[in-house]
Protein backbone atom coordinates (compact mmCIF):
# COMPACT_ATOMS: atom_id res chain seq x y z
CA UNK A 1 0.00 0.00 0.00
CA UNK A 2 2.99 2.32 0.43
CA UNK A 3 3.34 2.66 -3.34
CA UNK A 4 -0.34 3.42 -3.79
CA UNK A 5 -0.56 5.94 -0.95
CA UNK A 6 1.93 8.19 -2.72
CA UNK A 7 -0.64 8.69 -5.47
CA UNK A 8 -2.97 10.59 -3.20
CA UNK A 9 -2.75 14.00 -1.55
CA UNK A 10 -3.71 14.61 2.07
CA UNK A 11 -7.10 16.04 1.14
CA UNK A 12 -8.14 12.85 -0.67
CA UNK A 13 -8.50 10.55 2.33
CA UNK A 14 -12.12 9.84 1.44
CA UNK A 15 -11.17 8.75 -2.06
CA UNK A 16 -8.43 6.52 -0.72
CA UNK A 17 -10.92 4.83 1.60
CA UNK A 18 -13.37 4.24 -1.24
CA UNK A 19 -10.60 2.90 -3.47
CA UNK A 20 -9.45 0.27 -0.99
CA UNK A 21 -11.66 -2.49 -2.49
CA UNK A 22 -10.20 -1.76 -5.93
CA UNK A 23 -6.66 -1.76 -4.60
CA UNK A 24 -7.35 -5.03 -2.83
CA UNK A 25 -8.59 -6.63 -6.07
CA UNK A 26 -5.59 -5.38 -8.02
CA UNK A 27 -3.11 -6.56 -5.39
CA UNK A 28 -4.86 -9.94 -5.30
CA UNK A 29 -4.53 -10.27 -9.06
CA UNK A 30 -0.88 -9.28 -8.86
CA UNK A 31 -0.22 -11.90 -6.20
CA UNK A 32 -1.96 -14.61 -8.20
CA UNK A 33 -0.40 -13.94 -11.59
CA UNK A 34 2.77 -11.99 -10.90
CA UNK A 35 2.26 -10.24 -14.24
CA UNK A 36 0.82 -6.85 -13.18
CA UNK A 37 3.51 -4.21 -13.55
CA UNK A 38 3.83 -1.03 -11.47
CA UNK A 39 2.85 1.02 -14.51
CA UNK A 40 -0.34 -1.00 -15.00
CA UNK A 41 -1.14 -0.76 -11.29
CA UNK A 42 -0.62 3.00 -11.37
CA UNK A 43 -2.85 3.33 -14.42
CA UNK A 44 -5.69 1.31 -12.89
CA UNK A 45 -5.52 3.21 -9.60
CA UNK A 46 -5.42 6.60 -11.32
CA UNK A 47 -8.41 5.60 -13.45
CA UNK A 48 -10.58 4.77 -10.45
CA UNK A 49 -9.40 7.87 -8.61
CA UNK A 50 -10.42 10.07 -11.53
CA UNK A 51 -13.84 8.42 -11.85
CA UNK A 52 -14.58 8.70 -8.13
CA UNK A 53 -13.31 12.28 -8.15
CA UNK A 54 -16.07 13.06 -10.65
CA UNK A 55 -18.66 12.20 -8.01
CA UNK A 56 -19.47 8.62 -8.97
CA UNK A 57 -19.33 5.92 -6.32
CA UNK A 58 -17.31 2.79 -6.78
CA UNK A 59 -20.35 0.55 -6.30
CA UNK A 60 -22.25 2.43 -9.02
CA UNK A 61 -19.49 2.51 -11.63
CA UNK A 62 -17.99 -0.95 -11.64
CA UNK A 63 -20.89 -3.46 -11.69
CA UNK A 64 -22.90 -1.50 -14.26
CA UNK A 65 -19.96 -0.81 -16.55
CA UNK A 66 -18.64 -4.36 -16.30
CA UNK A 67 -22.10 -5.80 -17.00
CA UNK A 68 -22.53 -3.56 -20.07
CA UNK A 69 -19.13 -4.50 -21.49
CA UNK A 70 -19.59 -8.20 -20.74
CA UNK A 71 -23.09 -8.21 -22.25
CA UNK A 72 -21.96 -6.57 -25.48
CA UNK A 73 -18.91 -8.83 -25.73
CA UNK A 74 -21.16 -11.89 -25.43
CA UNK A 75 -23.61 -10.40 -27.93
CA UNK A 76 -20.78 -9.64 -30.33
CA UNK A 77 -19.59 -13.24 -30.22
CA UNK A 78 -23.11 -14.55 -30.92
CA UNK A 79 -23.76 -12.11 -33.77
CA UNK A 80 -20.44 -12.71 -35.47
CA UNK A 81 -20.74 -16.45 -35.07
CA UNK A 82 -24.12 -16.34 -36.80
CA UNK A 83 -22.75 -14.31 -39.71
CA UNK A 84 -19.64 -16.50 -39.88
CA UNK A 85 -21.69 -19.70 -40.11
CA UNK A 86 -23.69 -18.28 -43.02
CA UNK A 87 -20.63 -16.95 -44.86
CA UNK A 88 -18.70 -20.17 -44.25
CA UNK A 89 -21.50 -22.33 -45.66
CA UNK A 90 -21.99 -20.10 -48.72
CA UNK A 91 -18.23 -20.07 -49.33
CA UNK A 92 -18.09 -23.84 -49.01
CA UNK A 93 -20.91 -24.16 -51.53
CA UNK A 94 -19.14 -21.83 -53.95
CA UNK A 95 -15.73 -23.44 -53.45
CA UNK A 96 -14.07 -20.34 -52.02
CA UNK A 97 -12.87 -19.03 -48.66
CA UNK A 98 -13.76 -15.47 -49.68
CA UNK A 99 -17.30 -15.36 -51.09
CA UNK A 100 -18.38 -12.29 -53.05
CA UNK A 101 -21.69 -10.46 -52.90
CA UNK A 102 -23.08 -12.31 -55.92
CA UNK A 103 -22.47 -15.64 -54.19
CA UNK A 104 -25.27 -14.71 -51.78
CA UNK A 105 -27.78 -14.11 -54.57
CA UNK A 106 -31.04 -15.93 -53.93
CA UNK A 107 -29.89 -17.41 -50.62
CA UNK A 108 -33.39 -16.97 -49.19
CA UNK A 109 -34.72 -19.37 -51.83
CA UNK A 110 -31.82 -21.81 -51.67
CA UNK A 111 -31.65 -22.04 -47.87
CA UNK A 112 -34.31 -20.05 -45.96
CA UNK A 113 -32.88 -20.93 -42.55
CA UNK A 114 -29.33 -19.87 -43.42
CA UNK A 115 -30.63 -16.66 -45.00
CA UNK A 116 -32.69 -15.92 -41.87
CA UNK A 117 -29.66 -16.41 -39.64
CA UNK A 118 -27.61 -14.13 -41.89
CA UNK A 119 -30.39 -11.52 -41.81
CA UNK A 120 -30.74 -11.34 -38.03
CA UNK A 121 -26.98 -11.50 -37.49
CA UNK A 122 -26.28 -8.55 -39.78
CA UNK A 123 -29.22 -6.49 -38.52
CA UNK A 124 -28.11 -7.19 -34.96
CA UNK A 125 -24.55 -6.10 -35.75
CA UNK A 126 -26.01 -2.87 -37.13
CA UNK A 127 -27.93 -2.33 -33.88
CA UNK A 128 -31.49 -2.84 -35.09
CA UNK A 129 -34.03 -3.47 -32.28
CA UNK A 130 -35.08 -5.67 -30.66
CA UNK A 131 -32.09 -7.87 -31.46
CA UNK A 132 -29.22 -8.49 -29.06
CA UNK A 133 -26.89 -6.08 -30.85
CA UNK A 134 -29.25 -3.17 -30.22
CA UNK A 135 -29.71 -4.13 -26.57
CA UNK A 136 -25.96 -4.49 -26.06
CA UNK A 137 -25.21 -1.13 -27.66
CA UNK A 138 -27.97 0.47 -25.62
CA UNK A 139 -26.43 -0.70 -22.33
CA UNK A 140 -22.93 0.21 -23.48
CA UNK A 141 -23.89 3.68 -24.70
CA UNK A 142 -25.99 4.32 -21.58
CA UNK A 143 -23.03 3.50 -19.34
CA UNK A 144 -20.79 5.80 -21.39
CA UNK A 145 -23.33 8.64 -21.31
CA UNK A 146 -23.57 8.43 -17.52
CA UNK A 147 -19.85 9.17 -17.40
CA UNK A 148 -20.11 12.07 -19.82
CA UNK A 149 -18.69 10.43 -22.95
CA UNK A 150 -21.28 11.90 -25.31
CA UNK A 151 -18.86 12.28 -28.24
CA UNK A 152 -17.80 8.66 -27.94
CA UNK A 153 -21.44 7.58 -28.02
CA UNK A 154 -22.11 9.81 -31.02
CA UNK A 155 -19.17 8.23 -32.86
CA UNK A 156 -20.55 4.79 -32.07
CA UNK A 157 -24.00 5.69 -33.38
CA UNK A 158 -22.56 7.14 -36.59
CA UNK A 159 -20.45 4.03 -37.10
CA UNK A 160 -23.55 1.85 -36.68
CA UNK A 161 -25.44 3.86 -39.29
CA UNK A 162 -22.56 3.59 -41.77
CA UNK A 163 -22.20 -0.15 -41.20
CA UNK A 164 -25.91 -0.64 -41.89
CA UNK A 165 -25.34 0.27 -45.55
CA UNK A 166 -22.85 -2.58 -46.01
CA UNK A 167 -25.00 -5.08 -44.14
CA UNK A 168 -28.07 -4.17 -46.18
CA UNK A 169 -26.08 -4.79 -49.36
CA UNK A 170 -25.53 -8.43 -48.36
CA UNK A 171 -29.19 -8.75 -47.31
CA UNK A 172 -30.30 -7.36 -50.68
CA UNK A 173 -28.32 -10.04 -52.50
CA UNK A 174 -29.70 -12.77 -50.25
CA UNK A 175 -33.36 -11.76 -50.45
CA UNK A 176 -33.97 -9.62 -53.53
CA UNK A 177 -31.63 -10.90 -56.25
CA UNK A 178 -32.06 -14.12 -58.18
CA UNK A 179 -29.51 -16.86 -57.73
CA UNK A 180 -27.33 -17.89 -60.66
CA UNK A 181 -27.57 -21.46 -59.41
CA UNK A 182 -30.98 -22.24 -57.94
CA UNK A 183 -30.21 -25.66 -56.54
CA UNK A 184 -30.98 -25.91 -52.80
CA UNK A 185 -28.16 -25.27 -50.39
CA UNK A 186 -28.45 -28.24 -48.05
CA UNK A 187 -27.67 -27.93 -44.35
CA UNK A 188 -26.86 -30.94 -42.22
CA UNK A 189 -28.74 -31.65 -39.01
CA UNK A 190 -25.92 -30.34 -36.83
CA UNK A 191 -25.60 -27.10 -38.78
CA UNK A 192 -29.37 -26.62 -38.82
CA UNK A 193 -29.52 -26.99 -35.03
CA UNK A 194 -26.66 -24.50 -34.67
CA UNK A 195 -28.44 -22.01 -36.94
CA UNK A 196 -31.64 -22.32 -34.92
CA UNK A 197 -29.77 -21.92 -31.62
CA UNK A 198 -27.93 -18.80 -32.80
CA UNK A 199 -31.12 -17.30 -34.22
CA UNK A 200 -32.94 -17.93 -30.93
CA UNK A 201 -30.09 -16.43 -28.90
CA UNK A 202 -29.90 -13.27 -31.02
CA UNK A 203 -33.62 -12.65 -30.64
CA UNK A 204 -34.30 -13.96 -27.13
CA UNK A 205 -31.34 -12.31 -25.37
CA UNK A 206 -32.14 -9.05 -27.14
CA UNK A 207 -35.75 -9.11 -25.95
CA UNK A 208 -34.97 -10.43 -22.46
CA UNK A 209 -31.42 -9.44 -21.44
CA UNK A 210 -31.95 -9.54 -17.66
CA UNK A 211 -30.49 -13.02 -16.95
CA UNK A 212 -27.23 -12.34 -18.82
CA UNK A 213 -26.86 -8.91 -17.21
CA UNK A 214 -27.49 -10.35 -13.77
CA UNK A 215 -24.93 -13.09 -14.40
CA UNK A 216 -22.35 -10.49 -15.46
CA UNK A 217 -22.90 -8.38 -12.36
CA UNK A 218 -22.81 -11.43 -10.11
CA UNK A 219 -19.55 -12.56 -11.70
CA UNK A 220 -18.01 -9.15 -11.02
CA UNK A 221 -19.17 -9.04 -7.42
CA UNK A 222 -17.72 -12.51 -6.79
CA UNK A 223 -14.35 -11.53 -8.29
Amino acid sequence: MGFLSNLWTNDNDRLLKEAEPVVSRINSLEAETGKLSDAELLGKTAYFRERMGNGASLDDILPEAFAAVFFYAAAYVIMNLGAFVAVMRVGEDQGTDNPRFNHFNGLADRSPLLALLLLVSLLSLAGIPPLVGFTGKWFLFAAAMKQGHALLVLAGVINSVISLFYYLTVIKHAYLLKAENERPLVLGIGLSVLCLALFAAIVAVGVYPAPLLAAAQAAFLRS
